[in-house]
């Protein structure tokens, strides 16, 4: 744990079980935004661009904000925070409006450029295009490029990352640091899961031995009579570090995004890109590490092709 106010800009953190980056100083808060979206949403269900109407507005000041409580934060953490609606084309018609939990202006997306996480996912800034009557539904966003584009605000395929103001003298957990043990604990129980539902007899306590020779499995071989296995994969032909590898990635996205099940909503294309980008990282060094997981590279494409040959068997179902 460390003080919220000893980070420097850039650095990540964990508050509230999300995953946060710090962007600077100011005051006697800290600006923060989510490092990864939170999840998908319209900007407002009735497709207006005024940030002080939106649904989601309501829902991250609501709902959110009260998860967030739930995990652990302190409500009284989150100071309040101003933004400027100024919207793109210069008018200000929209004012400002004060939240707990906000999201970022043009104007804050352009200054921590540098500091801000890509993400493969195109997400909401809550700068109008305009305020006119006219094109009252034209909301700004970042596309998975990084560029500043517009869209309608009842989109709902848009990532959400929020940003918030924080008491400077909180403490935070800092990811991969604080929590080495219970992940490695985590792992291992998985690969004793893991070697349960390949068969293998495990006593608590020993580690699985799929390696082995026939004769030093504790198995009854006697008796083959009641079960044919001709034809049918043997999973345990597969390297326990590919196993170790997926499943190290699945932990660290969990960790992320809060719900096992979030990368279903997520279309075969992504993965595949991801899967490029991560091969072109270790084209040179296969045992490259990726800075924000501080995992392998090799890890993340065996992870993101799982997720394409899943996708692919279940769509043949």
């Amino acid at each position: 744990m460390k003080k919220l106010a000893e980070l420097k800009p850039g650095a990540h953190f964990m508050y509230g079980g999300v995953e946060w980056v710090k962007f600077e100083d100011i005051g006697a808060g800290t600006l923060c935004l989510a490092a990864e979206p939170v999840f998908l949403r319209a900007f407002d269900e009735e497709n207006c661009n005024d940030w002080r109407k939106s649904s989601l507005r309501r829902e991250l000041n609501g709902v959110f904000l009260d998860a967030l409580v739930s995990e652990g934060a302190n409500r009284a953490a989150f100071l309040d925070w101003e933004s400027d609606l100024t919207a793109d084309d210069g008018m200000t018609d929209y004012g400002t409006a004060t939240d707990k939990i906000a999201l970022r202006s043009d104007a804050l997306c352009r200054k921590y450029r540098d500091i801000t996480p890509h993400v493969d996912a195109c997400c909401w800034n809550l700068t109008p295009w305009t305020c006119d009557a006219s094109s009252s539904c034209i909301v700004r966003y970042v596309d998975s490029s990084s560029a500043l584009r517009w869209v309608s605000a009842y989109n709902g395929d848009r990532g959400v990352r929020p940003l918030c103001y924080l008491k400077s003298e909180i403490s935070v957990s800092i990811p991969r640091e604080d929590d080495e043990e219970e992940q490695a604990a985590r792992r291992e129980e998985m690969k004793l899961e893991a070697a349960r539902l390949m068969g293998y007899e495990v006593i608590e306590g020993d580690a699985p031995t799929p390696e082995c020779d026939s004769q030093d499995v504790a198995f009854d071989w006697a008796d083959q009579s009641a079960k044919t296995d001709a034809g049918k994969i043997r999973p345990t032909l597969v390297p326990p570090a590919l196993i170790e590898a997926v499943a190290a990635v699945r932990e660290y996205g969990c960790s992320k995004y809060h719900d096992p099940d979030n990368w279903r909503r997520v279309e075969p294309q992504r993965y595949w890109e991801a899967t490029l980008r991560h091969a072109l990282a270790a084209w040179d060094n296969y045992e490259a590490i990726d800075d924000e997981s501080g995992l392998p590279h090799l890890a993340h494409m065996a992870c993101d092709i799982a997720f394409i040959l899943q996708i692919m068997k279940e769509n043949k179902t």
